[in-house]
């Protein structure tokens, strides 16, 4: 996404070394390519240190609830919200970028807030996966309230602007990673998926 690669580009240009861009892009891509990764999502860091001839692998996937049965459960054009593991993404990278980055998080996390805040324009791979899953989609009040105005699915060409994402991300860069997962936006998140 050119999005995303703006991000990384523009940490580079700051001094940024490659792990602080891969962290600004991961954040960025969470935001124009929401339904491919985000802040929900857990993933995995490769990390080479070419002066010491290492390389490093950083486990940062979903980690699974308690209960081995909670796998996630589609039927037809319905999803549960009850196989939802505890999202690795934020911690996972925030940390890589921590030992290994050289710019501030604020400076890292930076391009994906601008997104979040300003608006992107969209993209057919957007408006596709919207359309396709709009059902889901409009299961829940924020993501309906964005990616489906006026209720029809977001169009390549419309302006996507995610304010509580921007809030969100804001909270994350100021704070660190215990923000998303304890206090306000951890209960929130706990009390979406409790409601669903």
């Amino acid at each position: 996404n050119p999005y995303a690669s703006e991000a990384g580009l523009a940490v580079l240009k700051q001094g940024g070394n490659a792990v602080d861009a891969a962290v600004a892009t991961a954040f960025a891509l969470g935001v124009v390519e929401p339904m491919m990764s985000g802040l929900g999502a857990g993933g995995g860091l490769l990390y080479y240190d070419a002066a010491a001839h290492r390389a490093q692998y950083i486990d940062f996937y979903n980690q699974a609830p308690s209960e081995p049965d909670r796998g996630v459960r589609t039927v037809g054009t319905s999803i549960t919200t009850r196989g939802v593991g505890i999202p690795g993404a934020v911690a996972g990278l925030l940390g890589a970028q921590a030992r290994y980055g050289k710019l501030s998080r604020q400076a890292v996390l930076a391009p994906a807030i601008r997104l979040a805040a300003d608006g992107f324009i969209a993209n057919s791979l957007l408006e596709r996966e919207v359309r396709a899953d709009s059902a889901k989609v409009g299961r829940f009040e924020g993501a309906r309230r964005i990616f489906l105005p006026g209720g029809h699915p977001v169009r390549a060409g419309d302006v996507v602007v995610q304010p509580e994402l921007a809030a969100t991300l804001q909270a994350v860069a100021a704070a660190g990673p215990d923000v998303f997962y304890k206090g306000s936006i951890g209960d929130d998140i706990v009390r979406v998926l409790r409601d669903g």
